[in-house]
């Protein structure tokens, strides 16, 4: 009997370190919350929990106020409006030690563990990848993406503002950095501007219709590109007879953008950056606005140049000639129709707008004091009688040869008050016309 327990209990042994070898320890993973528990929240800093709780509030980020290791005040600009809270967890709802560390099986063959949610997951490639190196790509401005969990680089050509007022870029994907990442991907759907975007273009969006115009036209969203470089350059000193005694060398990046705006000016920043040999760095930076003749004069290369030689809409009104894609020119057609319309229909109060805004407007303006007319009420209004003001007189008749006298003169004051009685009504009377005509 002692034999056997003792076989059970090697067997027990055998079996827990075949099971603690599977495992590794990795350290848990900590995140902030807010005081509510909304997923918006939770990120892996006390201070970008606060800024996503205070943007979710609709409030101004102000700080955060550290309490203990697990408890923050989130504050706004006019104050506290909550608490973060930090909150230890480990992959698969395994319990963290009292080390604040993880027992997790070890990731299989081919797989990495991610080093921001703990979980194993396929490796990451590095260098080109098929079906993602060179795709397009759509969403906020940067230089990498999280897709898939694993880290892109992405090159941005150009950025524009939309109609609801957030800004987009295209571009493309590039080579995989090989890290793991866990952030969703910055990259959206493809919309009707940043088709147009991709064309190069800028766009017009009237009535809910958004229609491809060349960057620049009157009229369209600034549209900003995005050019980098970089370059190296060595040069060696010599003394007075020419001998070498010594060599540099230096690295330089130049980043530029060129923005299209709706006036036909273009903004051009370059920034030049150079690094040298002793690790010193220079920045430049250059800002200048040219018209977009001279820019595309310069680059006809650039697709926004490329674009507005191609341009897609010319004429007005009923002749709008268009070419590319059906759909975008039959809209513009529709939009340059209506717009014609309202403009016609409308030229007579559209010349007097125009010329009231540009103050070339000749109607005279009866409020200035040229051009008052000053009436004087008391003696502009005529409270004389029309009829003579002699009162009624008495009658006199006679009656079987017998005279009488009917003393009607008697009631002239009591007539008179009642005169003055309908004066007053019609003064209040006129009163509430000049009242309700100022």
């Amino acid at each position: 009997m002692a034999h056997f327990l003792r076989l059970i209990l090697l067997l027990s042994m055998v079996l827990s370190s075949y099971a603690h070898a599977a495992n590794e320890e990795i350290p848990s993973i900590i995140d902030y919350w807010s005081k509510d528990g909304m997923t918006v929240t939770k990120k892996p800093t006390p201070e970008e929990s606060c800024q996503a709780y205070t943007a979710y509030s609709g409030v101004s980020y102000g700080s955060v106020t550290k309490v203990d290791n697990w408890k923050y005040f989130c504050n706004s600009k006019n104050g506290n409006i909550g608490n973060i809270t930090a909150h230890e967890v480990c992959p698969g709802g395994v319990t963290p030690t009292i080390l604040h560390t993880c027992l997790v099986p070890q990731c299989a063959a081919g797989q990495v563990r991610n080093p921001t949610t703990g979980t194993c997951q396929e490796s990451c490639k590095s260098g080109f990848v098929s079906g993602v190196t060179g795709s397009k790509y759509f969403g906020s401005d940067g230089s990498t993406d999280c897709l898939s969990n694993c880290t892109y680089s992405i090159a941005v050509d150009m950025c524009i503002k939309l109609t609801n007022g957030q800004g987009a870029c295209v571009g493309q994907y590039g080579n995989g950095t090989g890290a793991a990442c866990s952030a969703a991907t910055n990259n959206t759907a493809l919309t009707p501007e940043a088709n147009c975007m991709s064309q190069g273009k800028s766009f017009i969006s009237v009535g809910g219709v958004t229609s491809c115009v060349s960057a620049g036209s009157q009229g369209s969203q600034p549209v900003t590109t995005k050019n980098n470089s970089s370059s190296s350059s060595n040069s060696s000193t010599k003394d007075a007879n020419g001998n070498p005694t010594g060599s540099s060398s230096s690295n330089s990046t130049t980043n530029s953008s060129a923005t299209f705006n709706g006036d036909g000016t273009v903004v051009v920043v370059t920034t030049t950056e150079k690094t040298n040999e002793d690790g010193t760095k220079e920045t430049k930076t250059e800002t200048k606005t040219v018209s977009q003749t001279s820019y595309c004069a310069e680059n006809p290369t650039a697709a926004q140049c490329k674009a507005a030689t191609d341009s897609d809409i010319s004429g007005a009104c009923d002749a709008v000639a268009c070419k590319g894609d059906a759909i975008q020119c039959a809209m513009a057609k529709e939009q340059a129709r209506r717009n014609c319309e309202w403009f016609k229909e409308n030229a007579e109060w559209k010349s007097k707008g125009e010329a009231l805004a540009n103050g070339t407007d000749t109607t005279a303006n009866p409020a200035e004091e040229n051009n008052r007319t000053i009436v004087n009420l008391p003696t502009a209004l005529d409270a004389s009688s029309p009829i003579s003001a002699t009162g009624i007189q008495d009658r006199t008749f006679a009656v079987f040869g017998r005279s009488y006298t009917l003393r009607l003169s008697e009631l002239n004051p009591y007539l008179a008050v009642v005169g003055y009685v309908f004066m007053a009504l019609a003064y209040v009377a006129a009163g509430r016309i000049l009242a309700g005509a100022v």
